[in-house]
């Protein structure tokens, strides 16, 4: 009984160990199996191979860090210079929103237009990119890191092995969404992507909450994509492989943010696309379950809601049926790619797509939404921009300003 007694102690003990780590999820399943089948020796493996956490959420003093080139260790800049055009003084230009940084990207880029040559126009915005990145970095404290990769920029505290594996996961996805949406994505040549990785979910709503209006109640979300003269994406810090659908998703949204497209067909073609690279999203509920929801839900005036963006932001059941609404639809036009690939690159963001839908599908939208919900064919379901003019500046300013992806789970929040 003192044997089995140890032993359950042991493994408890060992597989504490194992789900406190940062190591993939599937690993840690792996390891666990090995704890509690192999007698002690499968302690004595984790014990020697699973890094015990750091304390709190994150990791090593930065100082502390042994960091690689690839790492920018420089203090924040003051000011940056170029050739042609006068410096650009970084730190009247930097502002704080909620205590985050923020630069003046008006100011910023119109400096970096005067530079004389495209080549060092993109060099010149690029700087400021990085400035506004380390400023950023020591306002979120000591455990962050600034990584710099071919294409891609990291702002986390995550180990620098991590980190390094994260941009180069950023650069393999970048190649297969381009593969993926041929014809439609784009990456600048010339910009890498960012991703801010903040430590928990605390501080990622406190950083999201600059890009909300003061008020209102907003659904949660798992991740950001935010448009700006610096488009960059925010998650939480997690096991790699749980960010991953989240950096496939955003990353999507960040290589059609050159179109005006509506945000239906932004969000559809983001989900579509993380679940075509990752396999990882599934629904809540059955599709008996799912069709209910909807049936119950949208009406000819909530209709008009998904067309101008408003359902996607609604803190209640519209937000999920929105993102399911949205993929049904892109996963059914995108059959043919060559000719979806038009409409994309046709639709207009201030008629929801509709114009374009009928030169290239000759189909109506609101006929295909019934279609997908076995609704009767009702004329008030296509999309009405006079129904929601009063309304969608609001929408496209927000689609403007940032796309969301929901969590696993369904959360809803006060901001």
């Amino acid at each position: 009984m003192l044997l089995l007694g140890l032993l359950i102690y042991v493994n408890v003990r060992a597989s504490q160990r194992i789900l406190r780590s940062e190591e993939y999820a599937n690993r840690k399943r792996w390891l666990l199996w090995g704890v509690w089948v192999i007698p002690f020796m499968g302690a004595f493996m984790v014990k020697n191979s699973v890094r015990a956490p750091a304390s709190g959420v994150s990791a090593l003093p930065q100082q502390a860090r042994p960091l690689s080139r690839a790492f920018v260790t420089e203090t924040p800049p003051r000011s940056l210079t170029a050739p042609g055009v006068e410096p650009f003084d970084v730190l009247s230009h930097m502002g704080l929103a909620n205590g985050v940084p923020l630069m003046d990207w008006t100011a910023a880029t119109a400096w970096a237009e005067g530079c004389a040559e495209t080549g060092q126009k993109d060099e010149a915005l690029e700087r400021t990119h990085q400035a506004w990145l380390l400023h950023l970095r020591d306002a979120l404290g000591p455990t962050y890191t600034l990584l710099k990769s071919d294409q891609a920029y990291v702002l986390s505290s995550l180990e620098p092995k991590v980190a390094m594996t994260m941009a180069q996961y950023i650069a393999a996805t970048r190649a297969r969404i381009r593969r993926v949406l041929d014809g439609v994505a784009y990456f600048p040549a010339n910009c890498r992507s960012v991703v801010l990785v903040l430590d928990s979910q605390e501080t990622y709503y406190h950083y999201v909450a600059t890009y909300y209006p003061a008020e209102g109640e907003y659904a949660f979300s798992g991740g950001m994509f935010i448009s700006s003269a610096c488009p960059h994406f925010v998650v939480t810090r997690n096991t790699l492989d749980a960010i991953e659908p989240v950096i496939a998703h955003e990353m999507t949204h960040s290589s059609v943010a050159h179109l005006p497209i509506p945000l239906w067909l932004n969000e559809g073609l983001a989900v579509n696309t993380e679940q075509l690279l990752t396999g990882t999203r599934s629904s809540l509920y059955t599709p008996a379950e799912l069709q209910q929801k909807h049936c119950s839900f949208w009406d000819s005036a909530r209709i008009q809601e998904f067309w101008s963006g408003e359902s996607f932001h609604r803190p209640d059941d519209g937000n999920p049926l929105s993102y399911d609404l949205a993929q049904r639809a892109v996963k059914q036009l995108g059959r043919d790619w060559p000719v979806f690939a038009r409409f994309v690159s046709a639709a207009q963001r201030k008629d929801a797509g509709s114009a374009a839908a009928a030169n290239v599908f000759s189909i109506d939208l609101g006929d295909l939404v019934c279609a997908l919900l076995n609704f009767e064919r009702n004329e008030a379901w296509s999309p009405n921009s006079a129904t929601w003019a009063h309304k969608s500046e609001a929408g496209v300013e927000a689609s403007e300003r940032h796309w969301v992806i929901p969590p696993s789970r369904e959360k809803r929040s006060q901001i």
